[in-house]
């Protein structure tokens, strides 16, 4: 039964990187709000969905570490869609 949204966050070893792997199937709503494990609340965080960085029209959102795991991400995709978001902290430059 393919309904609903998965998602799932890989964390760099010294846990100061995360990416966010989302994915919405078929019956959901068009928006999830992922709540992030690990980074320190204290932080500001870049957050960046990859797929637009490629694509040219990066839109980079600053937010706390405490916002990210307690608020969470907000994610809206169409159905059968996808996103790969990278949360780094601030001033940090992506290598990726």
């Amino acid at each position: 039964n393919r309904q609903g949204w998965v998602a799932f966050q890989l964390q760099a070893p010294a846990g100061d990187r995360s990416l966010l792997f989302a994915y919405r199937l078929d019956r959901s709503d068009a928006r999830r709000v992922f709540r992030l494990r690990g980074l320190d609340a204290a932080r500001d965080y870049q957050v960046e969905d990859e797929g637009q960085r490629m694509a040219g029209e990066s839109r980079t959102r600053r937010m706390t570490g405490h916002e990210l795991m307690m608020q969470g991400l907000p994610v809206e995709l169409p159905v059968f869609g996808a996103a790969v978001f990278s949360i780094q902290p601030q001033g940090q430059v992506n290598h990726a």
